[in-house]
């Protein structure tokens, strides 16, 4: 089976590798093969240079990502792909550009997945909370460690999101 997924992001300059052994990226190329499935990346240095697909969120914000796709006859955007980094040390504050090398093929096929599942059956299952940590209840922290890295649950790494929980509903979603 031809790696489709990681021939074009590599195309559109992000430094993704794999190969068909990883389960998410059969899955998207069985898609992507069987013709359900169409994707369209901005290439890296168009998205580095603010240059890329802009949707209107819920907050009523601009956000840009840096891929949309379609599925079921109608075009999706990507997750939001923020533009600036604030980040705090020492007390100093600062807002740098984030240069982006690569797209996270998980949170891709999670965006899939979603689309699926409501097209099916009318119901997302991530906003409802199947894959929330249990640990932190969803949050991403712990009040109770705010002592410790300002809280921040080491098993979902401050997602919310239990990633095994995560992979088996991606896995159940794009059979």
């Amino acid at each position: 089976m031809k790696n489709h997924i990681i021939e074009m992001l590599n195309a559109a300059g992000y430094a993704n590798t794999g190969d068909n052994r990883n389960y998410i990226i059969r899955s998207i190329n069985t898609l992507i093969d069987s013709g359900l499935l169409e994707i369209v990346f901005i290439p890296a240095e168009q998205v580095n240079s603010g240059s890329r697909y802009m949707y209107t969120g819920n907050d009523g914000k601009r956000h840009g990502t840096g891929y949309k796709f379609q599925m079921f006859g109608k075009w999706y955007v990507g997750h939001w792909m923020p533009k600036n980094r604030q980040w705090r040390m020492w007390g100093e504050t600062g807002i740098e550009p984030i240069v982006y090398r690569s797209i996270d093929i998980t949170q891709l096929s999670t965006r899939i997945a979603r689309i699926m599942e409501i097209n099916r059956s009318g119901f997302d299952s991530i906003r409802a909370g199947v894959c929330r940590c249990a640990k932190c209840n969803g949050k991403g922290v712990i009040p109770a460690f705010a002592h410790v890295c300002k809280g921040i649950c080491f098993d979902c790494a401050g997602t919310g999101v239990d990633r095994r929980d995560l992979y088996s509903y991606i896995r159940s979603q794009m059979k």
